[in-house]
């Protein structure tokens, strides 16, 4: 799913939550299904890993973590949200959609939160309010350092390949395409295919036998086909499609 789609269904269903948790109306009602709240998000979690192995529907596994979200925003809702002792399960909660989805969705969450905090600020202990303030905001570089530093861990392992190098100086457009691992083991290794098939054109224009010139030609067709899987599976893998230059094979 879109990160950005993402990001306003969290931000849209936070407030929606905070709403209906402090409206005189539907406060009762919300409040009498506490137990699901807890359990529903227990139990989530305690098979999330088995769902992750059997189902490949991506949509269902999102639905299945909306769901945790939503149970956790009211369980921590119906019980004083920033008052709440369980308000540390918002830092765990925005740390979790960093790793399920992206930096941005916490940055969202985040920033709805504190928007939602704002009018308190001072109501009780303003040295309090600003450092909760200030920790709920941390939240956001410390989920951006974990997954960058979990994804490396998982790289030393040989489990995971990080696509995109962290590079300091970059010169011009062509290095920040080349930052990515797939589009770079595919420029060096088209390069070489392309020469085996025009030095296969050349000498099979050359070449007068019969059976030397179909050799050439299967060279060639070779190469063709090498340079065509290299293009797919790079574009494939990245998502980008780049233009490439064709040469003229006319004269085989």
């Amino acid at each position: 799913m879109d990160k950005k789609i993402v990001s306003i269904i969290v931000a849209s269903s936070t407030i929606i939550v905070f709403l209906l948790t402090l409206n005189p109306a539907t406060r009762a009602a919300v409040n009498s299904l506490f137990a699901f709240y807890v359990v529903i998000p227990a139990i989530g979690f305690i098979y999330y890993p088995f769902l992750r192995r059997h189902i490949s529907n991506q949509r269902l596994i999102s639905t299945y973590l909306y769901i945790i979200f939503i149970s956790i925003l009211l369980w921590v809702g119906v019980t004083g949200w920033f008052l709440s002792p369980f308000f540390y399960l918002l830092y765990l909660l925005a740390i979790v959609l960093s790793f399920a989805y992206s930096p941005l969705v916490t940055l969202v969450f985040v920033i709805v939160l504190l928007g939602l905090f704002a009018p308190n600020i001072g109501s009780i202990d303003l040295t309090i309010d600003i450092i909760t303030m200030i920790s709920l905001f941390s939240v956001v570089p410390l989920t951006y350092f974990l997954q960058k530093e979990y994804l490396r861990l998982k790289q030393s392992e040989n489990k995971v390949l990080v696509l995109e190098e962290e590079r300091q100086k970059l010169e011009n457009t062509v290095d920040e395409v080349l930052r990515n691992k797939v589009i770079k083991f595919a420029v060096d290794i088209r390069q070489p295919a392309n020469d085996i098939k025009q030095i296969a054109l050349v000498a099979q224009r050359e070449y007068e036998r019969k059976k030397g010139t179909a050799a050439f030609k299967k060279v060639v067709r070779l190469a063709e086909k090498t340079l065509k899987t290299i293009e797919e599976f790079e574009e494939k893998v990245t998502g980008k499609k780049l233009v490439h230059t064709k040469k003229s094979t006319k004269g085989r």
